[in-house]
């Protein structure tokens, strides 16, 4: 007898002709559904205990990705029309139920999905609960992320800088009082210097992604560089990197504000214009720089 499957599996790239029906194929299926009955279905899953815990972990990533906010594509809340409470209740309601289902084995989710959640959450203004565990979840995987993984917008108002560095130092902090309370003394053999090694390269190559940023004051540079204990560094390299694009940045930007604060109106509109060369330039090298170090990382 022949059977035909009845699933509505429309993921990119995917080849329905194919044979095998994906073990994930429901996923998408539910994640129609209102978020009480999905919450409903994924209990009832679970404690069945015959699907793997990734399994579980697609099925909330498909459903985050269907009803959450994109907090990379979403503009600072003085320049955009703000959400409506009730759209924010429901996002947040959304969102903690998610975080609440994330399965506790280790792997279960990527530690870039947790990451989003964690930008999710301060956006919308979750509980301390659901950042906390975020968080944590987020610092116990923080070995497997990407500098991409970490660049996320500030979307506080009282924030003139571009990037969330707050959170990336959040994760940080707890991913260094973890590994102080599990790991033994530290020696160049042990798992521990290897994934302080690792965490350090990660740290200093996402400095150098944020170091373009005009705005982004030294104190958060400096606070999520020194955060790291000295042997999380092989050498400087990477970090000397990290504070030269900064202080380049600084400079060329602060010598072009002076010009045009010193100048006549009409050596202003001069230097204005050469500014807004200046500030295309500076976008393409931001650009191509972090296509680098995507490229690198992946």
């Amino acid at each position: 007898m022949q059977v035909t499957w009845s699933y509505t599996y429309t993921r990119i790239g995917f080849n329905k002709q194919q044979q095998l029906v994906p073990k994930d194929w429901w996923t998408e299926d539910i994640s129609d559904l209102d978020i009480d009955l999905f919450r409903c279905i994924i209990i009832a899953i679970k404690s069945t205990h015959m699907l793997p815990p990734q399994l579980i972990g697609e099925a909330l990533h498909v459903y985050a990705c269907r009803w959450l906010p994109d907090t990379t594509k979403i503009t600072r809340p003085e320049s955009s029309v703000s959400q409506t409470d009730e759209v924010t209740d429901k996002h947040r309601k959304i969102l903690e139920i998610i975080v609440n289902k994330i399965p506790s084995d280790k792997g279960s989710v990527s530690v870039g999905f947790l990451l989003r959640l964690l930008s999710i959450a301060n956006y919308l203004g979750a509980s301390t609960v659901t950042k906390t565990e975020l968080i944590r979840r987020s610092s116990l995987q923080l070995e497997e992320a990407t500098v991409s993984d970490l660049l996320f917008p500030s979307h506080s108002s009282s924030n003139q800088y571009y990037y969330d560095i707050d959170l990336v130092a959040a994760v940080l902090e707890s991913f260094l009082l973890l590994r102080r309370r599990t790991s033994p003394a530290p020696t160049e053999n042990t798992q521990f210097m290897r994934s302080i090694r690792k965490i350090g390269k990660l740290v200093d190559s996402y400095l150098q992604a944020v170091a373009t940023d005009i705005n982004l004051p030294v104190s958060k540079v400096l606070s999520v560089a020194e955060a790291l204990p000295d042997i999380a560094r092989k050498d400087h390299d990477d970090l000397y990197r990290a504070i030269n694009i900064y202080l380049k940045v600084k400079k060329l930007y602060a010598i072009y504000v002076t010009k045009i604060k010193s100048s006549s109106p009409v050596q202003q509109l001069n230097n204005f214009h050469a500014l807004m060369l200046f500030m295309f330039y500076l976008s393409y090298y931001i650009h191509a720089l972090l296509s680098s170090i995507k490229t690198e990382a992946s």
